[in-house]
């Protein structure tokens, strides 16, 4: 559930148009409900404190 909740998190950063959350309860076969799925996303944002901007090299390549 980790994983696809973080799928999930980096595909409303970083996507223009991001899957819906019904896509990644049917990629993961039905195994967790949406409610799961957002109440995990919601800990691991609270985990990390809503801090998503991490600067990384490929970002200041992007910049040269």
């Amino acid at each position: 559930m980790v994983g696809i909740t973080s799928l999930m998190i980096v595909g409303k950063f970083e996507e223009i148009y991001p899957p819906i959350l019904k896509d990644y309860v049917s990629v993961c076969d039905n195994a967790y409900t949406k409610q799961e799925i957002l109440d995990m996303e919601a800990r691991i944002l609270d985990c990390i404190r809503f801090d998503l901007c991490q600067c990384s090299s490929v970002q200041f390549l992007d910049i040269f």
